[in-house]
C-alpha cells in the first residue's frame, strides 16, 4: 500500500516597498576590450531601497543612461519579483 502525504507551501509574506535611499553609479561596471577597461558604454547603476517594516536596506543593480531611468527600472524589477510597489 502506497501511503502519500501533501505538503503544502505556506504563502510567503507579502513584501511592500518602501521607498528609494539612494542611486549611485556602479564603480565596478565597465567594458573591456582585448583586456583593457574602459567606462561602460552604458552605465551601472546601484539602487539602494528599503521595504515596509524590514530594518534592512536592499539594493538593486540595473543599467541605466541617467539616474531617473535607474529608478524605474529597480521598481520595474522590483515588482517584476513580486514587490508591491505602489498602492
Amino acid at each position: 500500500m502506497l501511503n502519500l502525504t501533501v505538503m503544502s507551501n505556506p504563502r510567503p509574506p507579502v513584501r511592500k516597498f518602501n521607498k528609494i535611499l539612494s542611486v549611485e553609479t556602479d564603480p565596478e561596471k565597465f567594458d573591456t576590450f582585448n583586456g583593457v577597461r574602459f567606462p561602460p558604454r552604458v552605465p551601472g547603476w546601484i539602487v539602494w531601497f528599503e521595504l515596509v517594516g524590514d530594518p534592512i536596506e536592499y539594493n538593486v543593480r540595473v543599467d541605466a543612461r541617467n539616474e531617473r531611468e535607474a529608478r524605474s527600472l529597480a521598481l520595474i524589477t522590483l515588482a517584476s519579483h513580486g514587490v508591491i510597489v505602489g498602492d
